[in-house]
């Protein structure tokens, strides 16, 4: 935990960045121009399908893109001579890789978790569990989204492609939710399949996906495939 403090610390200008963000220009704009119903369960956070739109797309874009960023920033700051260094000292590599990507998840919930639920609870009163599981959701979504990011740059794919694919990925789901196709992020909101089984079950891929990440990537494959981190 104390390392994670610090590396939070560290970044902090990034951190406060990115979260300031995300209060300023997506959930205060949500809160003042998109509650149209003073039931959570019929908000843009929730709901997809019955209010899709030119402004709830710009809304769920740029909410996907703050944390994307801060994930992407920080990440692009430690892999690149910082990941060659490590991977020469292999009996550090898994606490520095651990880190690392406890570092992203902790961004990750306080961007999609954290920040939503401070302006829902305040505009959704009486609604607390609702808002809470609503926020836990938006945290999990918006970590799965990171965490294919990182994927992607470990993969060896430049961040800026990287992001745009997750964009991408992320609007595809937007609107196959909306088409009524087979899609993820229906499972994150609660007017949809969202419920705490879901949020459950996306904690056990989070995790799963660390293990993952974890077997398959070894200090061997970074120095003998070297630049495709940086």
């Amino acid at each position: 935990m104390r390392a994670l403090l610090t590396e939070l610390r560290n970044h902090r200008v990034l951190l406060l960045a990115v979260v300031g963000l995300q209060a300023l220009s997506c959930m205060a704009p949500y809160v003042t121009l998109f509650v149209y119903s003073p039931n959570i369960f019929e908000s843009y956070v929730a709901n997809v399908a019955d209010y899709f739109s030119m402004p709830l797309l710009l809304f769920w874009l740029w909410f996907a893109a703050i944390g994307l960023i801060g994930a992407g920033g920080y990440w692009s700051t430690e892999a690149g001579s910082r990941f060659h260094l490590e991977a020469l000292r292999h009996r550090s590599f898994s606490a520095w890789l651990g880190r690392k990507l406890g570092t992203v998840a902790a961004v990750c919930l306080l961007v999609y978790g954290a920040v939503p639920f401070a302006f829902l609870v305040a505009i959704y009163p009486g609604q607390g569990g609702a808002v809470l599981l609503a926020s836990l959701l938006l945290a999990s979504y918006g970590l799965h989204l990171a965490l294919v990011l990182l994927g992607l740059s470990m993969l060896g794919l430049r961040t800026g492609y990287a992001f745009v694919g997750v964009l991408a990925y992320h609007f595809a789901n937007l609107a196959f939710n909306h088409a009524d196709l087979p899609n993820i992020i229906r499972y994150f909101l609660i007017a949809g399949h969202g419920d705490i089984l879901s949020l459950l079950v996306s904690i056990f891929g989070i995790v799963a996906l660390f293990v993952i990440i974890f077997r398959l990537l070894r200090p061997s494959h970074i120095t003998t495939r070297g630049s495709e981190f940086l």
